[in-house]
Formats: C-alpha cells, structure tokens, sequence
C-alpha cells in the first residue's frame, strides 16, 4: 500500500490498474454560459481533468448559479454539460 494524501489508503502492486472514469461529476460554485466553473481554489480539479480528458464532466448546478462569464484562465478547462433546475 502506498501512503496517500487523504486518509485513505491506496492499493499498489503489480495488480493495480489505473481507470480512466466514464463520468466525473465535478463540484462548482457557479458555471458560466460556456461551460466554464467557478470552483473551490487550488486547481485540483482542473488537473485532474487534464489527466482525464476523456472522461465525460458534467456539473449540477441550480440555474441561477450559472452567471454570464467566470472569466477563466489559461488553464481552466470546460465541463462537458451542465445540468440545472
């Protein structure tokens, strides 16, 4: 087992297998018009999306939490969908 950075351990070994999810579901405080999020600081989840970007990503989301522009960065990357009420 090697040592993780969350207190959950993870499994190691010549019968590990790394997997590329089918769908991320990614946490945002608010989306903007071209599928853009704000999300909670730090870029975890921008790089774990450009480790994955072939991944379905989609964000739920209350409808008057998408905004016009979040104004991204270079290297904020867009969900796929954005699904709302």
């Amino acid at each position: 087992v090697l040592p993780a950075p969350s207190p959950q351990p993870s499994p190691a070994g010549r019968g590990s297998k790394i997997c590329t999810p089918d769908l991320i579901i990614v946490p945002a405080l608010a989306v903007d018009k071209n599928n853009y999020r704000l999300g909670y600081g730090g870029g975890f989840y921008d790089r774990f999306l450009g480790a994955n970007r072939d991944s379905m990503t989609i964000v739920c989301i209350p409808q008057k939490l998408i905004v016009e522009n979040i104004y991204p960065d270079d290297y904020d990357i867009p969900v796929d969908r954005v699904i709302s009420a």
